[in-house]
């Protein structure tokens, strides 16, 4: 199982009050099968995309210029 949020979720409600589907003791849930995913790609290469995106992040903030923005206004009007 690969998204464990949801399955949290689930569990918790499952194990409310008044609900009570099953209990959180210990060795009273079932076993599940779960995934472990490993990288791919090497740190360097991991590091070296992380920084590039990064930057990309960097670059794309502010983007929209208030000249853009009032443009936009002006087609809306």
């Amino acid at each position: 199982m690969s998204e464990t949020t949801a399955l949290g979720a689930a569990v918790a409600a499952g194990a409310a009050e008044g609900v009570d589907v099953w209990s959180l003791r210990p060795g009273h849930l079932p076993q599940l099968k779960s995934e472990t995913f490993q990288p791919q790609i090497n740190v360097d290469e991991s590091e070296f995309r992380f920084s590039r995106w990064k930057k990309a992040v960097q670059k794309a903030m502010n983007w929209e210029t208030m000249e853009t923005s009032r443009s936009s206004e002006d087609q809306l009007e």
